[in-house]
Parts: structure tokens; sequence; C-alpha cells
């Protein structure tokens, strides 16, 4: 919109008219090498001033625009302002980037699981702490995995939690190898579908 009302008022107006000196020259250069090669030049991340922190930031495309004959004859552009689509990611990135620092800091190993008790993801600082290698059990369920007891009290706990969105906790014990361990495993749902 460049800040105009009226976009007759962009007539006989350059780069120049709207645009700090140092964008306005790349501006142009860029259109200039839309007229001498012919190439469109798109999709585009483009600041509209030249403070990147506080810069409203379009996409742009600029095509060469041809007369009957094929000869370019000047240019046509488009863009869209995409500066909050950018602040959502942006945010989204930092968001995602505490959560993985939170569950790095975890000493607890974290399993995500589906609605049917397929372990989907796992986090353990060691292996060693891991009942059975990831192999054993990632893409399989607990039914096949644990004992029948075991797996049961786990699905049917699932369950209560992705139905009421309240976190539950259980607690069970495996014989393992290295003998008889208790756990308590804290329940939360993470998704539609999982917890």
């Amino acid at each position: 919109t460049l800040g105009l009302t009226d976009p007759a008022e962009a007539i006989g107006k350059t780069d120049s008219d709207f645009f700090p000196p140092s964008l306005a020259r790349q501006y142009f250069a860029d259109e200039r090498q839309v007229i001498v090669s012919g190439e469109p030049l798109l999709n585009r991340l483009e600041p509209q001033s030249e403070d990147a922190e506080t810069a409203a930031w379009w996409l742009t495309s600029t095509v060469p625009l041809r007369d009957a004959a094929g000869a370019i004859v000047g240019i046509v552009g488009s863009g869209r302002d995409i500066t909050d689509r950018l602040r959502v990611e942006a945010a989204l990135r930092a968001s995602e980037a505490r959560q993985r620092a939170l569950l790095t800091a975890l000493p607890d190993i974290v399993f995500r699981l589906d609605r049917s008790g397929a372990y989907l993801d796992y986090k353990a600082d060691r292996r060693a702490d891991l009942a059975a290698a990831p192999e054993a059990f990632l893409g399989r369920t607990v039914a096949e995995v644990l004992p029948a007891a075991v797996a049961r009290r786990i699905v049917t706990t699932i369950a209560r939690v992705l139905d009421s969105g309240s976190p539950e906790t259980l607690e069970y014990a495996l014989d393992l190898a290295h003998g008889h361990r208790d756990f308590e495993a804290r329940l939360v749902a993470s998704g539609p579908d999982e917890v």
C-alpha cells in the first residue's frame, strides 16, 4: 500500500519516493535485473525499512511485462505483508526452544504415547535408564512391550486423561533384567490423541 490512500498517487513515483535510500537502490537494482534478464524474481522476503527489528516484511515478486511481440515494456510487482506471520513464527520458535530446554533439564524419562498406547517418541538422558532399547518399543504398543496387566492399566489411564483433559498419576512395577523396579508415571494430554 506504500502508505497511499489512492493507487493513482503512485504514478510517476520511484522507489526513492517511498523507501530509505539503501532499500530504494536495492529495489531499483532488482527491477533492472528483471528488465535486463527477462527473468522474474519470485517470493523474495524484503524489509520495508532499514531497521530489521521493527520493519514490516513483505513477500514480493517482480515479473517482466511484455508487449504482444514479447518485448519487455515494463515490470509488474506484487507483494504482501507477512510481518505478523513472521512474528508468530519467531514466537513459536522461541516457545519451542524454551520447551526443549525445560524437557532437556528434566532428569525423568518421558514417553509420548497415542490413544492406543503406541510409543511415538521418548526422552531419556541415558539409554541405560530405559527398560528396553528404543528399537524394541518405538512404534509398538504398551501391550506388545509390557506385561498385560501393566499395559491394560496404562491404556485405561491414557483414555481417561484424553477424555477428561486432566492429568493422572499411575504407579506400577516391572521385573527387569537388573531387578524389580517401581515406577510412577504422570500422564498429561499433549494433543488430541496423545499423552
